[in-house]
């Protein structure tokens, strides 16, 4: 995107390690560049890398309000288009601060976003994570060490927290609006789990344990918000045609072969669609409620 952010370019002089420590953030990609490197470097190799995550993980604390907000400008403009049909109130008043920053702007875009149409359909996926066994053999030291408490509570903090952070700040915003149908229906909010919730693998005790809570907030959170009218589900899909997993087609033919092969019937990886198929339906079908949803060939999970 060449010449989109010309005009918006204050990367703190800061080193990225301190910024990085300061916001209680780490990076799940290893960096060659030294501790006392800028911001900027370390965006450059994580670029290089194709480590796209921990790059916007470090812009969104490396860049200032200005630049942020722009940054969510620019990815609402392209989900919703930039014709003039598309125009709304909230991403014109956030634009025009992002250009003309003033306190009269600033308060405008506020005020615009507090009286901005709440949406009654939340479809939300965590996923930061990292990933080890309970105990790992330390070849170093020659000795048993544990997965930290630390990298656990990174995991519950990235899946699990989140996941009722993004449910409950939904829920509120519906809780607040207008009935969408007959029933009394305001909102229906669908998690994404995994089958790892289910068939957590071997040096998945974080990711399993967390999606598997996510799965536990369903029922609860469909009953706290039943007066309400605000539906709540989970779907749990297995091995998907994500971009992540369609990069290994070309790396390793023969290990995309053999996950193609490992689920029953289709003999495939599921198809994106597929799973919006689903998240549409459970949409659109205001009897479905409380309920946790796998979406996966029929595929268990082994060990490892």
């Amino acid at each position: 995107m060449p010449g989109r952010f010309s005009k918006l370019t204050k990367i703190p002089t800061d080193p990225a390690a301190k910024l990085l420590a300061q916001g209680n953030v780490r990076l799940e990609t290893p960096l060659d560049a030294p501790a006392s490197a800028s911001v900027e470097t370390v965006l450059t190799e994580l670029d290089r890398k194709g480590a796209n995550v921990d790059l916007l993980r470090l812009m969104s604390i490396a860049l200032p309000p200005r630049e942020r907000v722009w940054w969510a400008c620019l990815a609402a403009r392209d989900i919703v288009g930039s014709g003039v049909e598309n125009e709304t109130p909230s991403l014109q008043a956030a634009e025009a601060w992002v250009f003309r920053p003033s306190d009269e702007a600033r308060d405008s875009a506020i005020a615009s976003t507090e009286h901005a149409d709440k949406d009654d359909v939340t479809v939300h996926c965590a996923m930061t994570s990292r990933r080890g066994k309970t105990l790992g053999w330390d070849k170093e030291n020659g000795c048993y060490k544990r997965l930290s408490t630390e990298d656990y509570a990174f995991g519950a903090e990235g899946i699990l927290v989140s996941s009722y952070r993004i449910a409950s700040l939904s829920a509120l915003g519906m809780a607040n609006s207008e009935p969408v149908n007959a029933d009394g229906e305001r909102g229906c909010v669908t998690l994404t789990a995994s089958v790892a919730a289910q068939d957590g693998q071997i040096g998945q005790t974080i990711y399993g344990s967390c999606k598997a809570g996510v799965n536990g907030l369903v029922l609860p959170m469909a009953r706290d918000l039943m007066d309400l009218g605000i539906r709540v589900n989970s779907v749990m899909p297995g091995i998907f045609a994500t971009p992540l997993m369609l990069g290994m087609k070309d790396r390793n033919p023969q290990m995309w072969d053999q996950l193609n092969a490992s689920v029953p019937f289709p003999k495939r990886l599921g198809h994106p669609e597929e799973f919006a198929s689903l998240i549409c339906e459970i949409a659109r079908n205001s009897y479905i409620n409380g309920h946790q949803f796998r979406l996966d060939g029929a595929i268990r999970m082994p060990p490892k």
